[in-house]
């Protein structure tokens, strides 16, 4: 009886440690570039000490409408690669979802405060009538957020704040120059300098204001990504098998989708969005109404940005039907949807745009965690 004892138990510790292996060998393999942990696959339990913010980070603002969907993904992502210390996420008209039930789970890892639309929604006055038009009582409240948000941070004595929404996704614009304009040279030095060091958008800003100074106000072209999955890259297929192994709710939308528009062109990618540093704007400045999300502040440039302009680029990605039709949204029909889910002018393999998950995972420690963190609730 002892013998067999002994049998199961040398049995079960070999299981435990080819199923450590076997884990540790997915993420390495799927990271080369990473020193990634060892992971365990212990259930997440949320930790009770508040988060403590640091300079050397980030800060937000997200308006939200049913978005309970999209939202874990956008904090993990920009969490690991802004990195992001401190969020604002605002609860638009309509909303039905809980955003709370999203946003709780990060409370230990970042500064987030909740807002409601009676936060900031009559900042600028009541809506002109009559208009009856949504999409206009919409921006309004839009550039209502961005300017009562700014001057949130103002405050707080944040420096550079993020404006864009939750299917989108600033990342490092490691491309190469192919202009020659007047201001290429000094961007060209960026850009070489931002070719492998900088692994955070934090990085690369003080790598490009080192070189030269940065505007207040730094816009970023954006890339649109359809909804095609005809291409797979490199261990693209290794990775998205992990996810179901291991029981994660979904394939991460940064991960799933590869192929895009041409860079450069203005349809279906449409105008850019912008990272501004507060801290170097007037109260004046914040205080004025925005003219858009794509150039809020006066301060900021046009609003239709090169990717031989910008050190950063916004990842739009037009998702899946059934999360992009997820939100309450009149203008996102099906045929606004096939209109722009079949792009496949360029096909984005870089490892930097899915090693964001790897970084994730050394920070929270654990599978299991992670995979609690990136769970959808409503």
């Amino acid at each position: 009886m002892n013998h067999k004892r002994a049998i199961l138990l040398i049995a079960l510790v070999i299981s435990v440690f080819l199923v450590h292996q076997n884990v540790r060998f997915l993420f390495l393999n799927s990271a080369t570039a990473l020193d990634v942990a060892a992971y365990h696959l212990e259930e997440f339990v949320p930790s009770k000490t508040p988060h403590t913010s640091s300079k050397a980070g980030m800060a937000a603002c997200l308006m939200v409408r049913d978005d309970n969907l999209l939202l874990p993904e956008w904090i993990a992502y920009h969490f690991t690669t802004l990195p992001l210390n401190d969020l604002v996420v605002a609860a638009d008209l309509g909303s039905t979802q809980d955003v709370s039930l999203i946003t709780k789970k990060y409370e230990s890892l970042l500064n987030i405060t909740v807002w409601n639309a009676s936060d900031f929604v009559l900042r600028f006055g009541e809506i002109p009538v009559p208009l009856n038009d949504t999409n206009h009582h919409y921006l309004h409240r839009q550039r209502a957020f961005i300017s009562s948000c700014a001057e949130y941070f103002k405050h707080l004595n944040k420096t550079w704040v993020a404006f864009v929404d939750t299917d989108e996704y600033i990342t490092i614009n490691r491309s190469e120059i192919r202009n020659a304009s007047k201001d290429q040279a000094v961007m060209k030095r960026r850009r070489a300098a931002l070719q492998h060091s900088p692994k955070t958008v934090w990085e690369a800003l003080h790598v490009a204001h080192q070189i030269s100074p940065l505007l207040p106000c730094h816009g970023m072209p954006r890339l649109l990504y359809g909804s095609l999955e005809n291409v797979t890259c490199g261990n693209d297929q290794s990775v998205k098998d992990m996810f179901h192994q291991y029981d994660f709710p979904y394939v991460p939308t940064t991960i799933r989708y590869v192929q895009h528009a041409r860079k450069g062109a203005f349809y279906p990618s449409k105008w850019g969005k912008v990272l501004v540093d507060v801290s170097r704007l007037s109260w004046d400045s914040l205080g004025q109404k925005p003219k858009s999300s794509h150039r809020p502040f006066q301060e900021c440039p046009k609003p239709f940005f090169g990717f031989d302009e910008s050190i950063l680029q916004v990842n739009h990605y037009l998702g899946s039907w059934e999360c992009y039709s997820a939100r309450s949204d009149a203008r996102r029909s099906r045929l606004a949807f096939e209109e722009r889910a079949y792009f496949s002018d360029g096909v984005s393999c870089d490892d930097h745009l899915w090693e964001w998950f790897t970084r994730f995972l050394d920070r929270v420690g654990s599978i299991g965690r992670a995979r609690d963190l990136l769970s959808v609730d409503f």
